[in-house]
């Protein structure tokens, strides 16, 4: 492992990070180094602008999640237990960091997404690179790893799950819905059909994005394209230890289609056109209000969207709970939707088929 902070660097295997205490909240990235440990490689000037950790990976091709602890030995795999060690192994090491240094929680960055969505009190927020990702590992080059790494398919983990299928995200966030999960940005920059999307293969993106939307999960997700600039500067900027609304079946998203490269639209973005305020939110025992809306940028002057109020810390509904809502459009200053809403199974309040306009609307869920 190797630590880097501006003006200190701490050596692989030094466990008491140096004293920092005059130093300024910043900025955390995490990488990975995987095969031979060779910090000269993978570090070589350490930012000045951020304190930077590189673990070494337990598993080359798959994220820090779980193995059986038969791996690498004569033990039968059937018989040896699926556990969450890589998992806890770069938990400790996050954590430990977090202790030690003064961090920016709203700037803390790194390539892994499967890790991070366990951990939103880490990560508040996730951008997927410019190419790809790795939305479920049974598509992607290391999943021919998967026998060797975890066992034979069906193999379940020391919590039950299926471990193969763990692997997706789509899986995860639908095994458990009531957890939430940092903000995705998920961008396939170069496309369906070409650079890494290629090699990785396009199939799990528009099926990853798809169970995110069944879900009801805080992400967005744009492919051969970007995300419009009003929409990257609101997120760069947004406060993240406030509740967030979850945006599923907006009627702007464009279709990615089935996973072939020549289903759907070639390019577009999913809810890539909504922004929502983080200073007037409401968040308390039986009150969520947000202010949300349609993006100047946008060629449409509004939508219809569901919205479910994620990451909240006093609004936390009981199953079977009833709820009034209304929306009031701030343009007008008018109620233009109105009607009442029943907590599921999970705990979740979603409003379905909401009307957003660029002039603003107010949301309120209330009892």
């Amino acid at each position: 492992m190797a630590v880097a902070v501006p003006n200190k660097f701490a050596p692989p295997g030094e466990m008491a990070p140096p004293e920092v205490d005059d130093m300024a909240a910043l900025p955390l990235s995490i990488g990975t180094i995987s095969g031979a440990f060779n910090v000269r490689g993978s570090l070589n000037v350490p930012p000045a602008d951020r304190i930077t950790l590189l673990p070494e990976r337990q598993l080359a091709w798959l994220p820090a999640l779980f193995y059986n602890e038969g791996m690498g030995t004569l033990r039968g795999m059937r018989d040896c237990k699926v556990d969450y060690f890589s998992e806890r192994y770069m938990s400790f090491m996050i954590k430990w960091i977090m202790r030690g240094y003064k961090i920016d929680r709203a700037r803390i960055d790194g390539s892994l997404l499967h890790f991070g969505l366990r951990h939103p009190e880490i990560f508040t927020r996730m951008q997927m690179g410019t190419y790809t990702a790795g939305y479920d590992l049974r598509w992607a080059p290391g999943g021919p790893s998967m026998p060797r790494v975890l066992g034979p398919r069906g193999i379940k983990t020391a919590q039950g799950e299926d471990a193969w299928a763990m692997y997706s995200v789509g899986e995860y966030v639908n095994t458990y819905p009531g957890r939430d999960i940092p903000l995705l940005i998920c961008i396939s920059g170069t496309g369906k059909d070409g650079g890494h999307t290629c090699e990785f293969g396009w199939q799990d993106d528009p099926r990853g994005w798809a169970e995110l939307l069944k879900g009801r999960q805080t992400f967005v997700a744009a492919w051969s394209c970007g995300l419009p600039g009003e929409l990257s500067a609101g997120l760069r900027d947004m406060r993240w230890d406030v509740s967030i609304p979850a945006f599923s079946y907006c009627s702007l998203d464009n279709n990615p289609g089935n996973g072939d490269p020549s289903d759907g639209d070639y390019y577009g973005c999913i809810n890539g056109w909504l922004l929502w305020g983080d200073e007037d939110q409401t968040d308390e025992k039986d009150k969520w209000e947000m202010t949300v809306w349609v993006v100047s940028s946008c060629p449409q002057d509004s939508c219809t969207v569901d919205v479910t109020p994620r990451h909240c810390r006093n609004f936390k509904p009981a199953k079977g709970q009833q709820f009034k809502w209304t929306n009031t459009s701030l343009a007008g200053n008018d109620v233009i939707g109105s009607g009442t809403v029943t907590a599921d199974q999970w705990g979740l309040v979603t409003l379905k088929a909401v009307k957003v306009s660029k002039g603003r609307n107010r949301i309120s869920v209330f009892r």
